[in-house]
């Protein structure tokens, strides 16, 4: 096999790596979107719990994260509702006060502009998609003028 063929072949197997990430990415950060053009009534809420989280993972490691639960009225009717992120520390004290969005056809889902975990998540991976979309390609190019 040709050294060019060898090269291609390297090339596109980061650049599908890229993209995975860079799709990811873009599902996280269009979810998000979605959450908070559907979440348009704002309520003042209070945080009445931090749930915690416990996860594993390979070699007996072991993390514990938070995932604050809000008490809010809604058209007259009261809702507990936990998040769907979680973190260590907890972004949020047990009391706190905050301004949450809800959906006005399904009150308990919620958006909470404190929370920025998943606008976070869809920059990381789409620039680690960018990255082995992009350097793959120039490393190519560059190569390919030395072979």
């Amino acid at each position: 096999m040709s050294s060019n063929k060898i090269l291609n072949i390297i090339t596109l197997g980061l650049v599908l790596f890229g993209l995975i990430f860079f799709v990811v990415g873009a599902v996280i950060g269009a979810v998000e979107n979605k959450k908070k053009k559907r979440c348009t009534e704002e309520v003042a809420a209070v945080v009445i719990e931090n749930r915690t989280v416990r996860s594993t993972s390979g070699n007996h490691g072991r993390s514990v994260t938070y995932s604050p639960v809000f008490r809010y009225t809604y058209n007259g009717n009261e809702y507990e509702t936990q998040t769907g992120y979680s973190s260590s520390p907890a972004v949020f004290s047990v009391g706190e006060k905050t301004t949450l969005f809800v959906d006005p056809d399904s009150p308990s889902s919620i958006f909470c502009p404190r929370l920025k975990v998943g606008k976070i998540l869809s920059i990381v991976f789409g620039i680690i998609g960018a990255f082995f979309i992009i350097v793959p390609v120039i490393v190519n190019i560059a190569l390919r003028k030395h072979i």
